[in-house]
């Protein structure tokens, strides 16, 4: 098993054949390594299941760079806020009237299901926009 908190942000990602692929830009919550951008200017994310080991400041993958670059993804996975919670912000702070914390980062609620009051399914969170006039969510 591998032990994540040795991964490490500018560490090098290599491939099964040793060849460098990307850098790691940091972890994404317990479950993720997000890399720092490629040429494109993207980011991509891989799955610290696919991490064999991280010995001599490397993270090394159980595949072909090429197999991994084609399986990357270019979008966070939707993660909990607890799967998110890195610093340990959320402990002890559940809120007794509802589901999770009583504040919540806004990065935590992206991909959250969206319901009317009919439960109705109304999509998942795509973005979190602010009206900067009046300082209120819109």
């Amino acid at each position: 098993m591998i032990n994540t908190d040795q991964i490490k942000p500018d560490m090098p990602v290599v491939c099964s054949q040793d060849g460098q692929f990307a850098t790691v830009d940091h972890m994404e919550g317990t479950n993720t390594i997000k890399m720092k951008k490629d040429k494109t200017g993207q980011h991509h994310y891989i799955p610290v299941s696919w991490v064999i080991s991280t010995e001599g400041g490397k993270v090394k993958v159980d595949r072909p760079g090429d197999q991994a670059m084609e399986e990357w993804s270019t979008s966070p996975p939707n993660m909990s806020y607890e799967d998110r919670d890195t610093y340990g912000i959320y402990q002890g702070r559940l809120n007794k009237d509802g589901p999770g914390p009583q504040l919540m980062g806004a990065d935590t609620l992206l991909g959250n299901d969206v319901y009317n009051t009919k439960d109705e399914d109304l999509g998942d969170i795509k973005e979190i926009m602010l009206d900067m006039a009046s300082g209120r969510v819109a």
